[in-house]
C-alpha cells in the first residue's frame, strides 16, 4: 500500500510506526527543541481559530494539497467527505467530488481564510492543527494512524495530558512532558 502512495519500499513502510515512536535522547531531544520553537506560534493559531469558529482541523502536505474539516484539496478538484459517525476525525466512504470553478465557488473563502495558516504550518513543518470542541488545540507535527508527536495547547489550562490516558480520538499517550502552564509535548502510541 505505502508503494502505491508513495513510492516507498516494504522495508520502510514495515517500520513507519517506529520512525514516529521515539523514547531515546537522540530522537527526543531534538522533537522538544521543536516543539519549545512551536510554542511562539501558539497566539497565531488561537486566534486563527477564534477568528473562524467553522474550522476545526487543517491538514497541510504541500501547498496545492490540503485539508480543513472533511473538505480536501487538490489542484484539481475539492473532495467533501461527511464526518464518519464511528471516528469523526477521520472522514466516511460518503463524499462529493467538485471539479469545476462554479462547483468549488463555495470553497474558495475557505481557501483564502486558511492561507495565512497553511503558509505557517509549511513554514514550520506542522502537519495537522485540530482544534477539539474544549477549546484544545492539537499541533500535529508527524504521525501515522495512532502513532503520532505534537503539542497539545488548552488556553484554559484544565486540560493535562497524562502518560498511560487516551487523548480525545482515543490515542494513549506514551510521552509527554510540560513546555509551560498549558502547552505539552506528546507522543501517542
Amino acid at each position: 500500500m505505502g508503494s502505491a502512495i508513495f513510492d516507498a519500499k516494504q522495508s520502510y513502510t514495515t517500520d513507519l510506526p517506529n520512525r514516529v515512536l521515539c523514547h531515546q535522547n537522540s530522537c527526543r531531544k531534538p522533537r522538544l527543541a521543536y516543539a519549545r520553537e512551536l510554542i511562539i506560534h501558539i497566539n497565531t493559531i488561537e486566534a486563527f481559530f477564534t477568528e473562524n469558529p467553522t474550522i476545526n482541523l487543517v491538514s497541510v502536505l504541500d501547498q496545492y494539497v490540503y485539508r480543513v474539516n472533511n473538505a480536501f484539496y487538490t489542484p484539481d478538484s475539492v473532495i467533501d467527505y461527511k464526518p464518519s459517525a464511528e471516528a469523526g476525525f477521520v472522514p466516511s466512504a460518503d463524499f462529493k467530488q467538485y471539479f469545476s470553478a462554479i462547483e468549488r465557488t463555495p470553497y474558495y473563502k475557505i481557501e483564502e481564510q486558511t492561507l495565512a495558516i497553511r503558509q505557517l504550518m509549511l513554514k514550520t513543518g506542522m502537519s495537522v492543527i485540530h482544534r477539539s470542541e474544549d477549546s484544545l488545540l492539537r499541533i500535529i507535527v508527524s504521525g501515522i494512524s495512532n502513532n503520532q508527536w505534537g503539542v497539545a495547547y488548552s488556553a484554559n489550562s484544565r486540560y493535562v495530558p497524562v502518560i498511560g490516558e487516551r487523548n480525545l480520538q482515543g490515542f494513549e499517550y506514551d510521552d509527554v512532558v510540560k513546555l509551560a502552564d498549558n502547552t505539552f509535548y506528546y507522543q501517542t502510541n
